[in-house]
């Protein structure tokens, strides 16, 4: 842990704030699709202790939310099966993207550890949890480009990083999500 000051302790630290906004850069990113990179993830155990989950943390690349953290757990025990059945197409999906089809018939450390450092795109959303507080929710994972992923393979779309407006303040649920693309241009096919 980092100690500040010469005292070490609480009243030992001496911070300089004068360049700091004090508007938090926290919060939610509106609905929209988003460039992401796969930072890291850890197996955990649920709250209630009753399964378990790959914790997994993406950062959006580019755009005015660049750097801010996205969250995704997939479950793969669980007393609920239709929670593993989900956390498991889920992950698939992921791993299929960040792999641009070169992966996905196997989940394992190894897996996950390579993909580290992935860039895919991400369909967010907004929800509410089971306390009532509005969440963003990874939707899809799609590849870089843009292909959307199906029982079938790689479904390509067009334009997927064709900047859309600027994404609204409020969210909508119902709206189809816009792209926002990063900031360097995006490469032409």
């Amino acid at each position: 842990m980092q100690q500040f000051g010469s005292g070490g302790g609480p009243a030992g630290f001496n911070l300089d704030l004068s360049g700091v906004s004090a508007e938090s850069k926290g919060g939610l990113v509106p609905a929209a699709v988003y460039l992401v990179q796969f930072d890291t993830f850890e197996d955990a155990a649920t709250r209630a202790g009753t399964g378990r989950y790959i914790g997994a943390e993406f950062s959006i690349i580019g755009g005015e939310f660049d750097g801010r953290k996205l969250f995704e757990n997939f479950n793969y025990e669980n007393p609920n099966p239709k929670a593993v059945e989900v956390g498991f197409a889920r992950l698939k999906q992921f791993i299929i993207a960040a792999s641009n089809g070169q992966a996905g018939g196997n989940a394992n450390f190894e897996v996950l550890q390579q993909l580290q450092g992935a860039e895919v795109l991400v369909d967010v959303g907004i929800r509410k949890d089971e306390e009532g507080k509005e969440r963003n929710r990874i939707w899809e994972f799609l590849t870089k480009d843009g292909g959307k992923i199906t029982d079938q393979g790689i479904v390509a779309q067009a334009n997927p990083n064709q900047p859309g407006p600027a994404p609204a303040a409020a969210p909508q649920s119902a709206a189809a999500p816009q792209t926002v693309a990063p900031t360097a241009a995006a490469p032409t096919t």
